[in-house]
C-alpha cells in the first residue's frame, strides 16, 4: 500500500507509522512522505 510504513524495531517488534516529521521539514502523513521518498525494503532511517 502507499499508505503503510511499518518499521522493524526489534526481533519481534514492529511499529506502524501514521505520520512522520523528517528533519527540518513539516509533519506529514505517511502517504505524502512515501510519495517524496525513495525507500525500499531493508533501508534504515539513519541512511535515508
Amino acid at each position: 500500500h502507499g499508505d503503510d510504513l511499518v518499521v522493524k524495531c526489534g526481533e519481534e517488534t514492529a511499529l506502524r507509522l501514521v505520520e512522520v516529521q523528517p528533519e527540518a521539514k513539516r509533519q506529514m502523513n505517511v502517504r505524502d512522505f512515501l510519495n517524496g521518498t525513495h525507500l525500499k525494503i531493508g533501508d534504515r532511517f539513519g541512511e535515508v
